[in-house]
Order: structure tokens, then sequence, then C-alpha cells
């Protein structure tokens, strides 16, 4: 499914690459410093440095060598200076007198009222560096600049784009640091900008790396069939939506109609009732649009910006799989609770019949988009994708399918697009469907309340007689399960394998699995231990900060929780001392003779 993203995607990788940052940093900072007839140049070269050092060029390239070092520290810190300038371009609300379909959601560009944010959160503005002075900053740097009106022409006035932000960020350094004498090196003082200023005080959001969440979520092996067995329906979606563009002037250049745009990612996220539900807030959704483009460089053509703003169909599946983990949506036992035959009807089903639950569902049951998902990315996607195909069920031919077709996408924006309500209760022009009628009845209310409710007394009466939870009280259970992730896995699926990271631990509830440790030297293959209901594993990885010792996979329907270390501390406290007695078995590097493993207990550690 992925294979595509590297040959036609932006970086030429499944990831923004040390390489591919590179390439998008070193055409903003020649432009940043030739901007203004190379004013930023003049003020780093004179800061703090003494006369006999002025104008060194050692390299021969033809920049001062104090440019130069500037260059390299900005280039350093460049994957937090582009998420924050992302994260603060979402954040802003701008005037624009465009008619795009894009207008309201602006993203591509700093406004002012954002890079206040961005001074306000960085906690920027002091005695020596007052507000004022901030303020000038961003109007002096987005000034007309009339060297650069060819190389720059998508420039638009009021904001900042990325070659400004690179400007706004060497001048609030020398005016914090520099100028009161702080520091004395402009590229010293730099580094403790991003370093302290921006790491340190920005909120997470705001410093977040996409690549984690694609190596956790998207790039994994239960992921695959999953996105395989819902093709149909992201292509449909993908290629209806990208073509909703208005026809405006910046539209034809910029937006065209085989690459989606924010504003008609937008729409068809206030098309499926998202925003209105409460699923998702519109800034939630300008940043899952952000977060999922893999950088471009932007040489200044239509093209090349073109690329930098709009998702092509890889960036759209990551951007569906972001939002799956945000919105409140069923488990597998949730279904399994009510008899509801898939996430599609449990949801419309609780909107229908018990609205008040099924706002106290969606508040209570809906992600952060920081922290893990609630439940594996690859369930809550399906779950997504399954209730966006009985939304379309309802609302355009209203065939019995849990697949979307182009023409059913179509009628499904069309109706939408022209300001019909979304039909949920067979009320529409067309029969009622076994969405209507699944789960009906006058106690659908309670009915949910006590399925929700047997759910979670089952999960955490199942914790509490775990071994490694055991001594836990009943608020740490509850604070536990809150931030533990749901992560089912059919027979023969793998939960991890030997030499992946490890960043969770698991806690089975049912089934079983095995763990298999592979000799790389003689190729031989063996089980280490069984694992069943009441098993913890995948802490060694944690505690060792290693990788993944051995595979874990499933022997028959297994089900688990998840948790990081990070999580789990906070609420329990040291990883180590809950998992005591095993690690007196890690005193020693764990063999795959040991013999005691083959029949593991909670005495027996799995190692891995």
């Amino acid at each position: 499914m992925w294979a595509g993203r590297a040959a036609t995607g932006n970086s030429r990788d499944y990831y923004d690459t040390p390489s591919s940052l590179k390439k998008v940093f070193e055409p903003e900072w020649s432009l940043a410093c030739r901007a203004r007839q190379g004013f930023i140049q003049k003020l780093i070269v004179k800061a703090g440095q003494p006369e006999w050092q002025s104008g060194a060029d050692d390299n021969g390239n033809g920049i001062d060598d104090e440019v130069d070092q500037v260059g390299s520290v900005l280039l350093e810190h460049s994957r937090i200076i582009w998420a924050a300038y992302d994260y603060y371009a979402c954040s802003g609300i701008s005037a624009t007198n465009s008619t795009s379909i894009d207008a309201e959601h602006e993203i591509h560009n700093v406004c002012f009222n954002g890079f206040l944010m961005f001074v306000r959160d960085a906690k920027l503005a002091s005695a020596e560096c007052p507000t004022r002075t901030l303020e000038l900053i961003f109007s002096q740097v987005d000034a007309h600049d009339e060297s650069l009106e060819k190389e720059d022409r998508h420039n638009r006035g009021r904001m900042l784009n990325r070659q400004e932000w690179l400007q706004c960020l060497v001048r609030i350094a020398l005016e914090r640091y520099v100028r009161p004498k702080k520091i004395a090196d402009i590229s010293d003082a730099i580094q403790v900008l991003c370093h302290e200023d921006l790491r340190g005080r920005l909120p997470v959001q705001a410093i977040q790396d996409s690549n984690h969440f694609r190596a956790q979520c998207c790039y994994t092996e239960q992921m695959e069939p999953v996105l395989q067995r819902h093709r149909n329906t992201l292509q449909a979606l993908y290629g209806r939506y990208s073509d909703l563009a208005d026809g405006s002037k910046d539209v034809v250049v910029l937006d065209p109609t085989n690459m989606m745009s924010v504003g008609e990612w937008m729409a068809m996220l206030s098309h499926l009732g998202l925003f209105e539900s409460g699923q998702c807030t519109k800034f939630e959704g300008k940043l899952v649009f952000s977060w999922s483009r893999l950088r471009a460089v932007v040489d200044g053509s239509d093209r090349s910006v073109m690329r930098a703003r709009n998702l092509f169909f890889h960036d759209f599946v990551e951007a569906m799989i972001r939002l799956s983990t945000l919105c409140a949506l069923p488990t597998d036992d949730d279904l399994a609770e009510t008899g509801a035959e898939d996430a599609g009807v449990y949801l419309i089903a609780l909107a229908v019949h018990a609205p008040s639950q099924f706002r106290s569902f969606v508040q209570e049951r809906r992600g952060d988009l920081t922290k893990r998902p609630r439940q594996a990315a690859w369930r809550s996607v399906h779950h997504l994708l399954t209730y966006i195909a009985r939304l379309v069920e309802m609302n355009s031919s209203g065939t019995k399918e849990m697949s979307i077709s182009a023409e059913r996408a179509t009628q499904f924006m069309k109706r939408r697009a022209s300001g019909r309500d979304l039909v949920l209760d067979g009320s529409g022009s067309r029969p009622a469907t076994a969405v209507d009628i699944s789960m009906g009845g006058s106690s659908m209310e309670s009915t949910f309340a006590n399925a929700l409710r047997t759910v979670r007394e089952r999960t955490l009466a199942s914790l509490a007689k775990m071994p490694a939870f055991a001594r836990l009280a009943p608020y740490q259970l509850t604070q536990l399960l809150d931030r533990m992730e749901y992560a089912p896995f059919e027979a023969g699926e793998h939960v991890f394998e030997q030499g992946d990271s490890g960043f969770t631990l698991y806690a089975v509830l049912s089934g079983t699995a095995k763990v298999v440790r592979l000799d790389e030297q003689t190729g031989e293959q063996k089980t280490l231990a069984i694992l069943g209901e009441g098993d913890c594993f995948g802490e060694l990885a944690l505690l060792k900060h290693e990788a993944r010792f051995a595979t874990v996979k499933a022997t028959s329907k297994l089900r688990t929780l998840s948790i990081t270390r990070q999580s789990f501390e906070s609420i329990i406290g040291s990883l180590e001392d809950a998992f005591k007695e095993q690690t007196a078995g890690y005193a020693a590097a764990p063999s795959a003779s040991q013999s005691h493993l083959l029949n593991h207990s909670q005495s027996a550690p799995a190692l891995t």
C-alpha cells in the first residue's frame, strides 16, 4: 500500500529524512540571506563580532563564515523549526480577500496572530526584548521586498513564509540574547533559542515529529491488510474530494485536481459531520493535514509550491490514520457486548437512539494527537472507514456495501455540498437500510450505558488479576486503563518482531501467543515462552532501552492492552519496581537456551 510513496512523494522516502530536510532548508536559507540585499547577513556579520573577524571566509564559498555557522545551527534544529512553523501556521486566524476554497483554512503561512501565539508560548518577550520589538520584527520582515519578487512570488503580505520565518528567528536571537550581551556569538544565541525557548517551552504539538507516528502507526504489518481492504473507499474519497476546487485563480495554479488541498480536506470532514459531532475540531483537522505531508523543496515554481501545499494519495492515507486515532470509536469489545455489526452501526445507532450517551461517548473516548491512541491504529482506521462507509451508504444510493465507489462518493459529496443535512435515521429519500434498523428499541440509552460499563469493569477486573498490577489501588488501575491502548491480533499475526524498537509493554486479556528467538549465527529458531491470559510481555526492551530480544506471534485470537513506559511511570512509578521479580532474571544477558522459559509464567519473564 505504501510502496508508491517513496516513488512519488516529496522526499523520495517514507520519512522526512535528514537529507530531505537539508534539501528543504537550503533554498529557504538562501532566500533569507538574499532578502533586502542581504540585510540578515549584514546583521549576522556585525552582531557581537570583533572587527578583525568580520568578512572571514575561510572555506572560500563567498559567504561570511559566521553566516555559514548560523545556517548550520538552523539546519541542525530544522526539524523543530519547521514543526513550530507548521503549528503556528495552523493556529492563527488571518484576514484574506481570497475567494479560494482554502481561504478559511490558511495553513501555509504564519499570520500575525499566529506569530504572537508563538511569542507567547515560547515566552520570548522580556525587559530587553519587549513585545513591541518582536512585533516590529514581524512587520519589518513581512514588508514587501522588491528584490525577491520573482523568486518568491507566492509570498503573501501580512504573513510569514518559511524563509521569512528563518529571518525572524535570527533577529529574535539577536534582540533577545546578543544585544543585551547575554551571549556574544549569534550562532550560540540561536542554539539557545532553538534548544531552550522552542524545544523547552513550546507545546508538545508544536514540536512533534511526524516520523514517530509513521513508524509506530502507519508502516506496520497489521496496518497493511486493513488499508488494502479499504483501498477502494480511500481512493474514492481522495479522488472525489481532490476535485472540489472552486475554480478561482489561486486554486487553478496551486490545487490540481489530482491532489487534495487543505480546503478540500476540511470540506470532506465537514460533510462527514465530524466537526458538528465533536469528533474533531477545525484546528485539529488542519494539524492532521499539515502533519501528514512529507516535506517538499520549494524553489519558487508553481509546481514546487503545489507539491508542498497539497496531499498526495499516500499523504491522504496517513491523514486518515491520524484522524482515526483522534476520533471516538468503539473497540471490538464494545461491538461484541452490544451485538453491533460494525463501528458504523454502533455509532449511528448511538447518535440516533441515545444522543446524550453519544455526546458522552465522544467526550470520554476522543483521542489526543500528541498521545498514544486509545486502540491500535489499524483497528481505529478500520472502524473509522467502516463508519464513513455507513454514512455514505445512508446518504447516497443506499446499497449495503462496505466499500465506497467513486459514484457513491460523488453522490454523497453533491448531496452535502448542496447544503442537505446528513441523514442518520432513514428519513431521507431512500428506504431504510440495515443501519437504520439494527439495534433499534426504546431502551437504547440504557443498553449502551450498560454495555460500556460492563466492558470497562471486565477489563479493570482482568488488570487487577495480573501479578504486575495486583498491588495497585482501584484509582491507579482506572488511570492505567485510561492510558492504555487496546490492541487485538488475529492468529498468526506478529505483535512485534525480533530487532524492532521497543516502545510499549503489553498485557494479555485473552488468547495465546508464543515468544520466538532466532539465533542469527545458526539460523535456528527456538520457542522461549508461551503467553496467555494475565501475562505481561515486552518489558525487557523498555527496561534496557534495547531492541526487541525476540518475536511475539499470536497463536490464537489475542486481545491485549499496551502502554508506553512514560505513561506507565507517570501513573505507577518506576517500571523496574513494578517488574522487580522479573528483572531478577535479567542480571545476566538472556540466552535463547534458557529452558525454564519454555513454560512461561509471571515468575519467568518472556524476555522481549
